[in-house]
């Protein structure tokens, strides 16, 4: 067996030692409360996944997320009025105010504000879960008790985690809709009168003419089939992603409490068989 150190204490084996240090060593195996077992089982079971670089992939897949989704409610904002993407009856902020004060945008600059809401109500759901995420683990590490739990039943706190999310990001945004429908009407008329300043300027701006001219000249000179290939793909790519994500996650979610169970039975074992060898030894002793 090899293990970590922990708060001090050497855990693992040395081929150098002698009888009274073997002595020590396995006493401080059998004597190892649960709480530095499952300690020991989760910090290896991290390194044997991969647990940091996992963490960074997932980080910038999470990230990339609302901006992929932006990209969708853009193109797809062609030829559609923003009151009729951003239904003020959803109840979310974004919603809301992109309702209330967006509506009379035109070309570039309504598919850039279409593209701008999805990605703010995708990141602030995401926002939101990472949030409850994170409200849910400092819950369960209050004391040792509950962090015990965690780490010993990592299932069911990845359960409470999901619902935690589910919870904030029904209700989070809509409270926050709710807010925004106490702003007054004068204020409201000020950011419209703001945005419509910006939608103009936007829309003069030479690169995206540029832009505009080249995006058009592609659906122009395209074959119908890659058109319709292109649709189907820009409708799928946002859920296929995610999909992908959470398929990702589970999976190493997975693999992670395969390890960290292996980890403790491993230690478990080890002090089964040095109780049996002592009995052993106790009843030759006997003999």
């Amino acid at each position: 067996m090899s293990v970590q150190s922990v708060n001090g204490q050497n855990y693992g084996y040395n081929a150098q030692m002698s009888a009274s240090e073997k002595k020590m060593f396995e006493d401080a195996i059998l004597q190892m409360p649960d709480n530095v077992v499952y300690k020991l089982a989760n910090e290896q079971a991290k390194k044997q996944v991969k647990d940091r670089a996992k963490k960074f992939m997932f980080g910038l897949g999470f990230v990339a997320i609302p901006f992929v989704y932006g990209l969708n409610g853009a193109i797809n904002a062609r030829g559609k009025n923003l009151t009729e993407i951003f239904s003020a009856e959803s109840g979310s902020l974004v919603s809301k105010f992109i309702n209330a004060t967006c509506a009379d945008l035109k070309g570039a600059a309504s598919k850039m504000a279409a593209g701008a809401g999805v990605t703010a109500k995708v990141g602030g759901a995401i926002a939101i879960g990472l949030a409850s995420i994170g409200l849910v683990r400092g819950i369960f590490n209050l004391n040792d008790k509950t962090k015990d739990f965690s780490d010993k039943h990592p299932g069911a706190l990845f359960l409470t985690e999901l619902a935690a999310i589910f919870a904030g990001t029904a209700f989070i945004p809509k409270a926050l809709g709710g807010l925004f429908s106490k702003v007054s009407s004068e204020k409201i008329a000020k950011m419209t009168s703001k945005m419509v300043k910006w939608g103009e300027k936007f829309n003069g701006k030479k690169m995206v003419k540029s832009m505009q001219n080249l995006w058009q000249n592609m659906l122009t000179k395209s074959p119908s089939w890659i058109k319709k290939a292109g649709k189907v793909g820009i409708a799928i790519a946002p859920p296929l992603f995610i999909v992908g994500l959470i398929i990702e996650t589970v999976r190493h979610s997975m693999k992670y409490s395969k390890a960290f169970n292996e980890n403790v039975n491993v230690i478990r074992n080890e002090q089964e068989r040095i109780l049996e060898e002592r009995k052993k030894a106790e009843n030759s002793q006997a003999v």
